[in-house]
Formats: structure tokens, sequence, C-alpha cells
């Protein structure tokens, strides 16, 4: 960035193509952009067009995060974004550019878009038909819709749309729409009307662009069984599928080339019908446990794919990249391309003279894949259309665009964000083995072969294999644990490595489809809630990504449950967060306000009578609520709810979230503890105060961006100095009494790395700065980088993770604007409330506040879920 006012941008995997769109997200200081049309885009001297969307807005209205579209430039020279100092009157959408119609008559859509040629489509809603996108009037519109799930037992579903919705995004210069993404609700419902998935169509059209996206999304919104507690494959309330598909239709008398790896050579259904499938992953470990069945088998008998023709193979290899092509008079009209189609195996194509058949789930050797409860399953789809120089290739290497590191940092628009010198370069250089060639996150996807459509983008917990002597790969899903997918937001921005954000986006795709429980049916404490990574020490065996399996072992490890559900110990919204921040995917919004819902209830219940009986019976256990005195556990579930509510008051503004987030604190935590009588000694079963204390730091961080220093942040700020000044005479390096603990391995060294966080937190928010505190939080980086640098555990997905998530914290509080004139210390604060409620007490006002509110259907419901009905 060359000033304050000028914003330059990079390109990564710039495609030879032209037209192609790209979108990116761009970060503001408080105060700095008012209004979109405050922004010009330029490469070089020449003025380029682009949509705007704000994602967030700074109190005061300025915008915080700004979501930008436009098509990537032939030659890029230079891409700049500059801000005016004129503040202009705000522009208007007009009819210009994509309009967007819906006839309410015929429940369609129509679209009028320029590509090429000036074009109009309909879009059925109750039966939706990519067809009529595909070369509008060639398709009579009463033809039915085009997506057809076949389920076990061989019924066929047909897509009915119920509703649908339409996102628009505009120029800020000509109001003229850019980009437009409609978006269709529906079901698969069979003839007899029975019901199966839902599913969500959406579709992207570009201004000026031959390019339509189409995301394409099937749910399963029952709820597990889980019987005893365990989440296995063959659960009875899984679908099973047999063929789930889109069938597209060429025009008539037209050919079909299919080429099976972006090369020049190609097939077409000439010679009878030609199929190319996608069987397994192609790897080295193509077989690996991580395909089990429900049976805990693998039956995967073909290596990559396979390319037929009327049941004779005519070409097979390990991973296919399929682009088709589409023909007519030797003269091409458009181009289809599957986004990773070998990587969300199973997958196959097949074309049948002039149309195209894509199975998105096909049956492998009479194997049906299985839609677990409260899963989903996400594909997206690309269509090059009209013009005969469009090439859908770069669709295998997607451009991705971004600002400079440099100035991001400066914005203060994502937490702890600090560029360093190369002093200070050391936990950096530990992370980067995430990349590494040999050890790193995309290499280990290969060691056990984390692919396929239910696997793909999550992790390896191959920490879990430490001490592993048995025969064959040891299969373990890390899931987001400690939040990985925020840190690899953060390395891409700070070092802009192209890589850092696949990872981070792949994650956050499985994460946002897989880990999360969409449904509305089971436990209110399970609902929305996000599973956890495989169980400590175990193989993950049938259980795919919900933790518990019949098939492990019992006693494991100290504490160990065996059997369980989502859990507020393990709740990850961060990264979510700005995932949605960096692409503007509602998925991700969605989900953190979602995982958020679903943390309140676990930690503040139904509110149902039946419930405070229960609530009476586990008061005094660890890690839940004592709803009687209102006292939250002083742990990491206690601290993971917390930021639950700051990033969701981060999406949506609403001052409730932060609200609740200072109710919690102040029933956990109180400025005049006797710290020492919470026995925080006891590492083992305590040491996750400091992710609570992590907690606070952030909600200080979040009050002093709001330039809000009032009874609420003195309480925080001095509870959190409170438990620091314990801190300083009490911690050391976990490992140096190795003794007391289970496993003493290096994790515990990386979770050291958290002490900096808040002892840098306590020097930046202590009255003076003292500097214990610094030297504190300086003493345990330092010894984190020596004591993992030789270490063999360094590159293990655990620990990077924690690298990730608390790197760079110091950095932030020493780059941070000082703080001038804050309060000192108060002596003797009020008593909290969970300080002034007595057992007694606590029954009746909890029984009244219930009863106030009794609902018999509430009551029944929350009964029934008990007995696991």
């Amino acid at each position: 960035m060359t000033n304050d006012n000028q914003l330059n941008l990079k390109v990564f995997n710039k495609p030879k193509q032209t037209k192609v769109p790209v979108q990116l997200s761009l970060a503001f200081s408080s105060g700095q952009l008012s209004q979109l049309n405050q922004l010009k885009l330029f490469n070089g001297d020449t003025e380029v067009s682009f949509s705007a969307c704000c994602l967030a807005k700074w109190p005061g209205d300025s915008i915080k995060w700004l979501r930008v579209g436009f098509l990537i430039p032939d030659v890029i020279d230079s891409l700049v974004l500059k801000i005016t100092t004129n503040v202009c009157n705000q522009v208007e959408p007009s009819d210009g550019g994509i309009t967007t119609r819906f006839d309410a008559q015929s429940q369609s859509i129509r679209i009028s878009h320029k590509n090429i040629t000036e074009q109009t489509y309909s879009l059925s809603v109750h039966t939706p038909n990519l067809n009529h996108l595909f070369h509008c009037s060639a398709i009579p519109k009463e033809t039915s819709g085009n997506f057809k799930l076949i389920g076990a037992d061989q019924q066929t579903y047909n897509l009915h749309g119920s509703g649908h919705h339409v996102e628009s995004f505009y120029c800020p210069h000509t109001g003229d729409c850019l980009e437009s993404h409609i978006i269709i609700y529906g079901q698969f419902k069979s003839e007899q009307q029975q019901l199966g998935p839902m599913a969500t169509l959406g579709i992207t059209f570009f201004h000026d662009s031959p390019y339509i996206k189409t995301d394409i999304t099937v749910h399963n919104p029952a709820a597990a069984q889980h019987l005893d507690s365990q989440w296995d494959l063959g659960d009875l309330n899984s679908f099973k599928i047999k063929a789930l598909q889109l069938q597209i239709m060429g025009q008539a008398d037209g050919i079909v080339k299919l080429y099976p790896n972006n090369s020049t050579a190609y097939f077409d259904a000439s010679n009878g019908e030609l199929s190319i499938q996608q069987y397994s992953s192609g790897g080295v470990h193509w077989q690996s446990p991580v395909h089990v069945d429900a049976s805990n088998a693998v039956k995967l008998t073909t290596k990559g794919y396979q390319l037929t023709q009327s049941g004779i193979t005519l070409a097979q290899g390990d991973r296919a990249n399929p682009l088709l092509v589409f023909t007519k008079n030797n003269t091409e009209y458009s181009q289809l391309v599957l986004e990773e189609f070998w990587q969300r195996f199973p997958k196959k194509i097949s074309i049948i003279e002039n149309s195209v058949i894509i199975d998105l789930l096909p049956e492998v050797d009479g194997n049906k894949e299985e839609l677990q409860g409260g899963e989903k399953l996400n594909n997206t789809l690309w269509l090059a259309l009209s013009d005969p120089q469009a090439s859908l290739t770069w669709v295998f290497d997607k451009p991705i665009a971004s600002q400079e590191s440099s100035y991001i940092t400066t914005t203060q628009a994502i937490p702890l964000l600090a560029c360093s010198d190369t002093k200070k370069q050391s936990i950096g250089l530990l992370i980067n083995e995430g990349l590494d060639l040999q050890n790193g996150f995309l290499a280990k996807r290969e060691k056990i072969d984390e692919f396929g459509w239910r696997h793909f983008g999550d992790l390896y917990a191959d920490h879990e294999t430490a001490g592993y002597t048995g025969v064959g790969l040891f299969v373990s899903h890390y899931n987001n644990q400690y939040d990985p997918i925020f840190g690899f937001i953060r390395q891409f921005l700070l070092d802009g490595n192209p890589q850092w954000f696949v990872l981070a986006d792949d994650l956050a795709n499985h994460v946002v489809n897989i880990d999360i429980y969409h449904t509305e049916l089971d436990k209110p404490e399970y609902n929305g809630g996000l599973f956890w990574h495989t169980d400590h020490y175990l193989k993950a065996f049938t259980s795919s990504h919900r933790s518990y399996s019949k098939l492990q072992e019992s006693d494991v490890y100290q504490d160990h449950a065996g059997g369980g559900g989502p859990g507020g110990q393990h709740c990850y919204t961060t990264g979510l967060t700005y995932h949605y921040f960096l692409t503007g995917n509602q998925s991700s919004k969605q989900a953190v306000l979602t995982l958020t819902k679903w943390i309140t209830l676990v930690y503040e219940g139904t509110g149902t009578c039946l419930e405070l009986l229960l609530a009476i019976k586990n008061r005094n256990v660890p890690g839940l609520k004592n709803h009687l005195i209102g006292q939250y556990p002083l742990d990491r579930g206690t601290g993971n709810y917390i930021i639950a509510l700051l990033d969701s008051y981060e999406l949506t503004n609403n001052d409730d979230y932060l609200r609740q987030a200072e109710l919690v604190i102040k029933n956990t935590i109180h400025p005049n503890d006797d710290v020492s009588a919470r026995e925080l000694a006891n590492i083992e079963s305590c040491w996750f105060y400091i992710v609570l204390l992590q907690a606070v730091s952030r909600y200080l961080d979040v009050k002093r961006t709001l330039a809000i220093f009032d009874e609420e942040f003195y309480y925080a700020r001095d509870a959190l100095l409170s438990y620091a000044k314990w801190m300083v005479q009490h911690e050391y390096p976990y490992l140096e009494k190795s003794e007391i603990l289970e496993f003493p391995n290096d994790t515990w060294a990386a979770q050291d790395l958290r002490k900096t966080h808040v002892f840098a937190a306590a020097w930046y928010y202590s009255p003076a700065n003292e500097p214990e505190y610094l030297q504190k939080a300086e003493y345990f980086q330092n010894y984190v980088f020596q004591k993992l640098s030789s270490s063999p555990e360094k590159s293990y997905t655990r620990v990077l993770a924690l690298l990730m998530q608390n790197s760079g914290t110091l950095d932030y509080y020493l780059q941070a604007e000082k703080l001038t004139l804050l309060n000192p210390l108060k002596q003797n604060w009020p008593l909290s409330p969970y300080m002034k409620t007595g057992f007694a007490s606590g029954v009746l006002k909890q029984f009244f506040k219930r009863l106030a509110n009794l609902s018999i259907q509430n009551e029944y419901r929350w009964f029934k879920k008990r007995l696991g009905k």
C-alpha cells in the first residue's frame, strides 16, 4: 500500500482465460471508508468495473469488511483499489447488467443476463432444471426438473422446490447488477410422496462473463439414533443413496466431447454410451481404512478412475479432472466442469448421445453411500456458455485474490494479527512445517488418503499415532480442534501463500457440511453442535467424524467417556467467522450463528422444569454450569462460549451477544477471587483455565476497538490481572513436571504458548504496563520455540494447530496503540450474582422462573429426548 487511500491487490493462479470471475474481501480501518462509491478499481491506468457488498461495519457505521467481485483483466498490470475522499450520493440499483424477476403466476425466475449475447433464462422454482440455463429456448418450459435421487429402496425421488431467495451485487458507480446469486430451497420426494433429503440449489451469474456457477447441497435433516451414545455408520436414520443425478441435455444432433484430464485427447459417445467414473482417490493409500463402510470393511476394488464405452475400458488412471465440451456442427457452444471430481469421489459422468448424466454419489460395486443424520453433501458445477473462446480449465486451479499483508494488519479487523520482523519469526518458522512437502498438511492427506466426499478437507490427526506399534494405518480425524481454520487464514494473510487459503477453504467447507450436526430433532444440547475429533489414542473405525464408535476400546485414558455427543468443550467459531469475511460465504456465517445458538443451549439449558431436576443432580459436576447459583465452569468450554458470542457480535453488531458475554465472564471469575483456592495447579484437570483467560482478553480487545471503557470492561480487566498475578508466581512450562502428566508429550509445550497471550494481554491492559508480565510473555514464547525446534513432534497436526492459533500475540500487543489513562485496579468489587445465591434460594428462584414459562409440550419433548426417542 503506497498510502492510506490506495490498496494494492494480488492475484494468485492468474488464469489464461478471459472474463474469469474472482471475489475477494477487503478489510478497512475504522472510519476509513463510509460509502461504497468512494472506491475505484484500476488495472494500471484502466478503470475496472466491480461489484461491492458490505459484510460488516465498525461502530459508527464505517465499513469494516467489504466483498468485491470483478472479472480478471486479460493482462494484469497492477491492480489498485483507490479510496476517494469525496463522498458522493449513493447510486441506486439500476436495470443494467443482470436483471432477475420472479413470476408469481408461473412460479419461475426469469434472468436477463448478458454474457456474450443477450439471453433470458427461465428457472422454475417448483421443478428446477438447469437445462433452461444451459441453452435457453432449446428446452421447453414444461420440462420436469433434472435432479433425481435413487434411494437404496430403488425408489426415485425428484427435487421439488419450495422457495427461493435472490442476492444481487451491484457496481457502486453505475448501479448495474454485476453478479446475481439465485437460491432455490427444496426437498426430494418420491412418486409415493415419501420425503427424502432436503436440497439447496444456488446459481450465480456474472455480468459480461460466460461462466455460471452452480452449488448443489443435499441435506439429511433427521436426527441420528446414535445408540448407546455412539455415532457409527449404518445408523438407522441415515439415508442410503444408490444414485444422485443431474441430467444435462445437449442440443439435438450435437456431440459432447469428454477430456479426462485437461489434455488434447478426447472421447465422445458416437460409438455408444461413454462414462468416466472415479472409484477411489487413486493415491498410494487408496484402500485406506478411512473408507470403511458400516461393516468396518473397505470395499473399494478399483484404483482411481476408468473411462468405458459400452462396457469396454478405453482408458484408466489415478485421478481424473474431466472437462466436457458441447459442440454442434463442429462449433463449441458450452463447457462443463464438476469441481474436485476425484477429491470428492465417488463421482461418475455418463454421455448418452447428446446428453450428460452427472452422478454426484454413484453406487460403487453394489455399495451404496449413506448420508448420515444432520449431514450435508455439497458439490459445485461450472458452466461456460456461448463463447467459443471460454474455457473452464481454470477451475482446476482457481484464482485467489488478496490484500497486501502489511496493510491488513493495520486495520485491526482481525483479532491478534500482527506482522513480525525477522528477529521475531521463531514461531513462524515452526508453523511453516505445515507446508512441508513431506510432513505438511497436504502431504498428510496422502498418508491416510483423507479424500472422498465425506473426508476431503479434514486434517489427519497424526499426533494420535504416538506410540502406535500396530499393523496398518492408524486413522484419526482431526475436525477443527483449536480452530486450524482460523490458523490457516491468519497465515495466509500474514505471508500471502495461497496454499494456506486453500487449506482454510477446504476445511471450512468440510466442517460446515460434515462436522456440524444440522438437525433440530435431537436433544437441544446436540442440535446444531460441532462433532468432536476422533477420540484420543483410538482409531476412528466406523465413527467417521462423530468421535465415538462402538468398535473402540473403553478406559483408554484418564476420564475416558467412550460415548456422548457434541459438547461445549469443542466449539470453534472464529475461523468460520473470518472465512465468511474473506469469502462472503453465507454458509460459514450461518454456521457461526448456529454454533452460538447451540453452545448457548449447552450452558443455559432449555428452561424446562424437568431439566431443573437434572440440574440439581449435576450442580457440582465439573464442566457444567451450576444453574442453581448461575456459576459457569472455569474451563475452555466457557471460553469457547464467550468467543462464540463475540464472533456472533462481530458478524451482526447485535449488542445482545456482547451483553451475554459480559454476563458469562461476571459469573465465572471475580477480580477478588482467591485464585489459589481454585486449585489451578492441578494441571490435568484445570490447565484450560488459560483458554478462559484468553477469551477474556479477546473481550477486552473488542471493547477497546469500540472505545468503551465501562464498568464491565474494568471488571474483566481486573479479573484478568488478578489471575495473571497468580500465574507470575505459579505457572511454569508444563513439561518441567512431566511426572504429574498422564501423557507428557510435546503438545503440552505448544499449549504453553497460550500463556504468552495471557501475559502479553495482562501487560498491555495493566495500568502501568507492569514489566513482569512482558518478561513472562517473552519467556514462554522463547521456551516454546526452543523446546519444539528439535522436537520430532513439531509437525504433528495438533501442535501446528496450537501454534497457528496462538502465535503472534506478543507482537500484536507490542504494536497496538498504547492505552492511556486506564483506571487503577479496584480493590473491592461488588459480589457477582453467583456469589450471592445459596442452594435453597437458587432452587426456588429457578423453579419459579421456569414455572412462569411452563409449556407442557416442551416438558414432554425434553423428557422424550432423555429416553432416546
